[in-house]
């Protein structure tokens, strides 16, 4: 009991590593309704092509894996925003190990960039606030600047003031 489809304990995590990034999509914005219902998320993906593998994770987020990266490109497309339950789903490109290489190369200029988000964030709990609302805005939804490409770090600096 408990084989395949991400309903098995041990071992999870191999089974998402055996898929390309490209065959992923990452699924947020779950519900309680959702957290346990990875057979809901199934036959909800499944309209778009035939799932291999649906795996609820933590925070509320799931993964979907499609077989080929064309399958998970239209899932973005279609199903990024349709309502499953209560849950209004979020969809995107799979990211969670490969995270740090899409938000590009760590030059000089992006360190200067992470540094000057880092140091914004520590100067008043507004400022924090505004950084952890904005990463809450974008599909990667995590707050250390590191994971952002330069264009994305430059679009907050400059939403508050800062070139």
């Amino acid at each position: 009991k408990g084989k395949g489809k991400g309903k098995g304990g041990g071992g999870r995590f191999n089974a998402l590593k055996k898929f390309a990034p490209e065959q992923k999509v990452w699924v947020g914005g779950l519900t309680d309704d959702l957290v346990d219902g990875w057979k809901k998320l199934e036959e909800h993906f499944d309209s778009i092509a035939k799932t291999k593998w649906v795996e609820i994770l933590k925070n509320k987020t799931a993964c979907v894996v499609y077989a080929t990266a064309e399958e998970a490109t239209s899932a973005i497309a279609a199903l990024n925003g349709t309502v499953l339950g209560t849950a209004t789903l979020q969809c995107d490109a799979w990211t969670h190990s490969e995270r740090v290489e899409s938000a590009g190369p760590f030059t000089d200029a992006k360190k200067e960039l992470v540094a000057k988000v880092k140091n914004y964030q520590k100067s008043a709990p507004e400022s924090k606030q505004a950084w952890y609302s904005f990463c809450e805005s974008q599909p990667l939804g995590k707050y250390d600047p590191a994971l952002y490409d330069e264009s994305t770090l430059q679009t907050f600096l400059q939403s508050v003031g800062i070139a």
